[in-house]
């Protein structure tokens, strides 16, 4: 019958008092690793704000996490300004879908050009009306001016949400 290996036979651990000692080190150094991840190593947290406004410090455990967008647009030289989403989403995928349209909605919404309101349908559900505010469009590109068209027919009106995305 062959010799079954033991860790006796690798390290030459004949004494159990050794091999209590050398677990009893494992479960130490655990403690100590575990210790530093608790301190160092765990993410940064800003509290539920979407924007970073107070102090920074750890997440808790079991926390909701808040995703803070931490990205500046690259900028195109020739016209001092930086890529719009659509233009981002477009050079990404080589295409133009309802994530591109979306972010330009809410791109538009950001500087004033539609007020976005949620409202509590027949049903009682969410919804959101997207209303035309009456601002220059000297700093809108084509595409946005088009898209305001049609959200709007081109004239200041209001549109709902309701039927989209299902």
């Amino acid at each position: 019958m062959p010799h079954i290996l033991s860790l006796a036979d690798f390290f030459g651990w004949d004494d159990p008092m050794v091999v209590a000692a050398a677990a009893l080190e494992a479960l130490a150094l655990g403690v100590v690793l575990f210790s530093i991840f608790w301190v160092f190593g765990r993410d940064r947290w800003l509290g539920d704000a979407a924007f970073p406004a107070g102090k920074e410090g750890r997440r808790p455990l079991r926390a909701p996490q808040t995703i803070v967008p931490e990205f500046t647009p690259p900028e195109l030289t020739e016209f001092e300004r930086p890529l719009r989403p659509a233009e981002m989403g477009f050079l990404l995928n080589e295409r133009t879908d309802s994530t591109e349209l979306a972010a330009t909605i809410l791109d538009l919404a950001a500087p004033g050009h539609i007020e976005l309101r949620k409202i509590t349908n027949i049903d009682g559900e969410s919804d959101y009306r997207l209303s035309e505010n009456p601002t220059t469009d000297d700093d809108l590109e084509t595409y946005e001016a088009l898209l305001l068209n049609w959200l709007f027919g081109g004239e200041l009106a209001e549109s709902e949400t309701d039927g989209l995305g299902r």
